[in-house]
Order: C-alpha cells, then structure tokens, then sequence
C-alpha cells in the first residue's frame, strides 16, 4: 500500500502553509471495504499526524462520486463552488462538475505536485473539468 505521487507533498503544505490555514479537507471514495479504508488511512503519517486526522469529513462509501460530494457540502456547510475534486475517471469528473465543483482529472491516477500547482492557478474555476496529464 503506497500514497500517490504528491500526496504527502500536497498535504503536508495543506497542514503547514499559511495560505490554508482556515482551508478544510475531505475525502470522497468509492469503496467496497469502507472499514479498511478508514484503517488505511491511520496508518499513512503526514508531520507526525495520522493522515486520518486531516479530514474534516470521510464520504468513503459505494455510490457515486457526485452524492459523496453532496453529503459533505451538506454535513460541512461547503458550497460547491469552494470545492475542488481530483479523479482519474472522467465520468467522476464530469458528474462532479455538473455540481459547480472545480474538478482536474488525473488519469494517471491521483494527486500530484503538477496537479496540485495546475488546481493553484486554475481555481475557482465552478463547473470546469481540467484535464492534467
């Protein structure tokens, strides 16, 4: 079991940089084993933390992308439009961004530093998809 590419590197300045310090985080994830998920992510450390701590909010579930989405704008008092999404399927992407998400699709499969640089310069960018290859 492994992180992406840029995962560590994007949450860590995230955690630490000023300019996200009142910044919230969520994950959305189709998921068969919900359990083994949420245990995943304890066991990855950013700056000593557990990864799992990070999140204000876990939509780690089977269903669609878009009604993860929805539950965390709703538990979290999110709007959409505040909202950024990576996914490396861009049926995900497209859906998500029906919502007025600003969405990159990463289709070599997660968060990376190029990703994370492209989201900097793009957002708020409501209902667009940019794709990051």
């Amino acid at each position: 079991m492994y992180l992406h590419k840029g995962v560590r590197e994007v949450l860590h300045e995230l955690q630490t940089a000023p300019q996200w310090e009142n910044t919230d985080v969520a994950v959305a994830s189709c998921c068969d084993e919900p359990a083994w998920a949420h245990e995943a992510l304890g066991l990855f450390e950013i700056n000593t933390r557990p990864m799992e701590d990070m999140f204000i909010h876990k939509e780690i579930t089977s269903g669609s992308k878009s009604g993860h989405l929805k539950r965390i704008s709703a538990e979290t008092g999110v709007s959409f439009e505040e909202m950024v999404f990576f996914d490396d399927q861009m049926g995900n992407c497209k859906t998500v961004a029906a919502l007025g998400v600003t969405v990159f699709h990463v289709p070599s499969g997660g968060v990376s530093l190029k990703a994370w640089d492209t989201m900097k310069s793009v957002f708020p960018a409501p209902g667009k998809v940019t794709s990051i290859k």
